[in-house]
């Protein structure tokens, strides 16, 4: 059984309100049905032109096993090099102890992730700071939307949705003001090689 997860922390001492330093993906297995667990270790990991330094910023992970035995994990990550979100993927290959943290690939962009949805509060029930669709205040997180697959040949499949296509202006900025229409659009990315390479994203909810 495996599990993976965000952790939380540690709070920056010098910052007000406990505004916290990093959140790195974790990751534990079982042997036993869930009876017990290895100890919790980090796997988002670095790599030379994903993040600044660790990709440590990160939340949504989803662990997925291939028909040979390969775990893959798939996570939302925001400390990209150039300032902005990404989908990030690290994989343990079926031979290694993946209770190791050196087990792990270092982490590969599957895509980015392209926000820009009206952020609330509104009257409508949109919280603040977070992003809401009009006129319903619908909850997005582009992070949250991502899923993934692999099939029987080994061929990786990631899905997700976010906010690269809208070309209406009314649809960004305050959620009091915004209206629709709004392109937020689903998108999938394929990989034939395990996951070292990704396909461009292809929108699978054009307007037409």
């Amino acid at each position: 059984v495996y599990v993976t997860w965000t952790r939380i922390g540690p709070e920056q001492e010098d910052s007000p309100g406990g505004v916290r330093e990093v959140f790195p993906i974790i990751f534990s297995q079982s042997e036993d049905g869930g009876v017990t667990w290895s100890a919790p270790i980090e796997i988002s990991g670095e790599a030379d032109g994903i993040c600044p330094t660790e990709c440590n910023l990160d939340h949504a992970s989803r662990p997925f096993v291939g028909p040979d035995g390969t775990i893959y994990v798939s996570f939302g990550n925001d400390n990209a090099i150039d300032g902005g979100s990404q989908i990030l993927m690290v994989k343990c290959p079926a031979d290694a102890d993946c209770t190791e943290e050196e087990a792990w690939t270092e982490p590969v962009i599957v895509s980015n992730l392209v926000g820009g949805a009206p952020v609330g509060p509104n009257d409508a029930g949109c919280p603040v700071a977070l992003q809401c669709l009009p006129p319903s205040s619908y909850r997005m997180s582009e992070a949250n939307s991502i899923s993934n697959s692999v099939d029987d040949q080994g061929r990786v499949y990631v899905v997700w949705a976010d906010f690269r296509n809208n070309t209406n202006q009314s649809c960004t900025g305050s959620a009091m003001t915004a209206t629709s229409p709004c392109d937020n659009d689903v998108f999938y990315s394929y990989s034939t090689d395990e996951g070292e390479t990704w396909s461009d994203p292809i929108v699978i909810t054009p307007r037409s």
